[in-house]
């Protein structure tokens, strides 16, 4: 015998109508004991198909989702080479062909059968007759289960029979023990969603802060647990005061990672950094190397100068905040691309003398970007319209009636998107 070959000498004994009740109920307790995972699941299944039949080998497949094919994902007397290099069929197979039209492929010989692809494997592993039975769920074919002897067999209707039932369990087994998997997953994202929720809403201003001078007011609603919107409060040196609003691509988790990237760059140089475009530069160059190419956001940074009543900002592509100046807006949209799409991408700042009574109203396109049920978009002149009519009033006046309007236009319709409103007002 070459090195590396298995021993040939398990015994095979008579298949009865006890031998096929035992293993409906072997695989059962399989499922509990595997805790409803599936990769151990499989592993005892091959074991037990080979034993209770009483043959040298057993494998076996499941369809591969992208591809079609079936893949080795579990054998039993078999080594690990076969497990990793053997045969995987496709749709124009034999052995796919037979199994997916609800037959039992049943070879005498699989060394002799070229178009099953089995040659090199079978002389290495020193297997010859083959008996294989489709395992389906709801009709379509999900995998098969094969078993092997080591010499020359005639499988006897028996043998057939049981090797049908075992397929037929072991189908039921693993539908459960992916339903389980599809649950156990639902609730693990479940619980992330909530605590990266959690961690969100902690990492938001939980109240405006005090500003001689000043008045301001903010709200933030995401759509989901988790939203894509971000505002911040940066309290900087001389009683000057940082406001960030940003609104990162994607949404969930994904988005709240992005989210806290960009919160925690540019609080880490807004401490240090005094021109607004330097800042947004080394937030951009950040974000264009941490993440993905499709990884994005767009932010308005700018810091307000407590005693001078200066305003200086840069605008990475967000919807342009709204300077109210005696009855008239005036977009505050100097600034250049979104935060992490091209490394290299240059930013403008503005300065802004606030006079009194000058309202600044930063917003995300959760206000704008979002439709009724009949398809109509909110859009920027009702939130413009909205601003100019209420500006007279306090922040959280205003903030209180652009809500309004926007709750009246959408009624019941179940559209909507993350929402960011800060109000700041010069007294």
């Amino acid at each position: 015998m070459e090195e590396g070959q298995i021993s040939l000498s398990v015994p095979r004994r008579a298949v009865n109508v006890q031998d096929t009740l035992s293993t409906v109920d072997a695989i059962g307790r399989l499922l509990t004991d595997a805790a409803f995972d599936l990769k151990p699941l499989l592993n005892e299944v091959v074991r037990l198909a080979a034993q209770e039949m009483g043959l040298r080998a057993s494998a076996l497949r499941l369809i591969d989702e992208e591809s079609g094919e079936l893949v080795l994902h579990a054998v039993h007397g078999l080594s690990e080479r076969f497990l990793s290099e053997g045969p995987r069929f496709d749709n124009q197979s034999r052995f796919k062909r037979f199994i997916a039209n609800g037959g039992i492929l049943k070879v005498a010989d699989v060394r002799e059968e070229p178009d099953l692809h089995f040659s090199e494997a079978a002389l290495a592993e020193g297997i010859c007759s083959m008996l294989a039975v489709g395992l389906y769920k709801d009709g379509d074919l999900v995998g098969a289960l094969s078993v092997y002897t080591s010499e020359f067999h005639d499988f006897t209707d028996a043998e057939i029979q049981n090797l049908g039932v075992i397929a037929n369990q072991v189908s039921i087994a693993i539908k459960i023990a992916r339903l389980h998997e599809a649950e156990a997953e639902k609730d693990r994202l479940q619980r992330e969603l909530i605590l990266a929720a959690e961690i969100q809403k902690k990492v938001m201003p939980s109240a405006a802060p005090d500003i001689p001078g000043f008045e301001i007011a903010s709200l933030y609603e995401p759509w989901d647990e988790i939203g894509g919107d971000f505002f911040d409060f940066i309290s900087l040196p001389h009683g000057n005061l940082g406001i960030a609003v940003g609104d990162v691509s994607g949404k969930g988790i994904w988005a709240a990672l992005l989210m806290f990237v960009v919160r925690t760059a540019l609080r880490a140089h807004a401490d240090y950094e005094y021109a607004m475009r330097e800042i947004m530069s080394r937030v951009n160059k950040l974000l264009h190397a941490d993440t993905e190419a499709e990884q994005f956001a767009t932010l308005v940074y700018g810091v307000l100068n407590v005693p001078d009543r200066v305003f200086t900002y840069v605008n990475a592509s967000h919807p342009p905040p709204l300077l109210v100046r005696d009855g008239r807006l005036h977009p505050l949209e100097k600034g250049g691309l979104p935060v992490g799409i091209l490394p290299k991408a240059k930013y403008e700042e503005e300065v802004v003398k606030l006079e009194t009574d000058d309202v600044i109203v930063f917003y995300s396109d959760g206000y704008t970007e979002v439709f009724d049920d009949n398809d109509e978009m909110f859009g920027d002149d009702r939130l413009r319209q909205c601003v100019l009519e209420n500006a007279h009033g306090s922040p959280s006046d205003l903030i209180r009636e652009i809500e309004v309007a926007l709750q009246t236009f959408l009624a019941d319709s179940e559209h909507g998107d993350d929402r960011t409103l800060v109000v700041l007002r010069a007294n």
